[in-house]
């Protein structure tokens, strides 16, 4: 007897959603990401930030978190999620979402590996990296995406932001999106759910999350279902609220003025 294909329901929004937040150095992601509803792991990568220690008392109990130093560790902490091996990971069989703070962290450690397996013979340098070798990297990053997206967890990736084309090799429009290869972007952003720039605006310095428009200045996208568009720009954006907006029967969160004035 022939195996049933797997049927989905076209009606039914995504089980696990995923989301990228981009933004500069200090203006809240990791505090952001704490709002994410439920039990959540903080893969904490501290080459770049290493915020986790900013997550309000109120959130603390209901998060853990687990350093990445190298390139190693992220196969070691994938695999605990995957087997949830609790020997490893202790709680993981009560993760609802794993975030990655941050994805540019981990591309410096993807550069880290790629440039310690280069071959001696090599003629480049050691502080520089050859055209080929940006491909490697973009890659081992890139491919943790949809590596990640097969695990039972909503998946949040963190990210510095960093300036996207106006390139010869990136001749499109100049955005300001996550910091990383542009190989690994093109992995990055099709399966996002959300992917907003966080910032902090206006005189009492309100947090902004901006998610649209498209093709403005910011790389951003909201897969919504019918009618319950967000706003492009989401003032003391909630994460748990924006989610249970879109996929049950939350409130719309409140937009921000053009002007950040608040």
């Amino acid at each position: 007897m022939a195996e049933m294909l797997k049927l989905f329901n076209v009606a039914t929004p995504p089980r696990y959603p995923s989301l990228c937040i981009t933004g500069q150095t200090g203006v809240g992601k990791t505090t952001l990401v704490s709002t994410m509803p439920g039990k959540g792991l903080i893969i904490d990568i501290p080459v770049t930030e290493g915020g986790a220690f900013v997550i309000p008392t109120k959130r603390i109990h209901r998060i853990q978190g687990v350093t990445m130093e190298t390139w190693a560790d992220l196969d070691e902490i994938y695999w605990a999620l995957a087997k949830q091996d609790e020997e490893k990971l202790p709680g993981v069989k009560e993760l609802d979402w794993v975030a990655i703070d941050s994805i540019t962290g981990m591309a410096n450690l993807a550069r880290e590996k790629i440039l310690s397996e280069r071959d001696s013979r090599a003629r480049t340098p050691d502080h520089q990296i050859a055209l080929n070798e940006w491909g490697f990297i973009g890659n081992l990053v890139g491919w943790q995406v949809p590596k990640f997206q097969r695990l039972p967890y909503a998946i949040v990736w963190v990210a510095q932001e960093r300036t996207h084309g106006g390139y010869d090799d990136d001749p499109g429009p100049v955005q300001l999106g996550p910091a990383i290869t542009r190989a690994a972007l093109m992995l990055l952003k099709p399966p996002m759910t959300i992917m907003g720039r966080l910032s902090v605006e206006g005189e009492r310095e309100r947090r902004v999350l901006t998610v649209g428009p498209p093709g403005g200045d910011y790389i951003v996208k909201v897969r919504a279902m019918p009618g319950r568009n967000l706003p492009n720009r989401i003032r003391d954006p909630h994460l748990g609220q924006i989610l249970r907006y879109l996929f049950k029967d939350g409130p719309r969160p409140k937009a921000a003025r053009e002007d950040s004035i608040f």
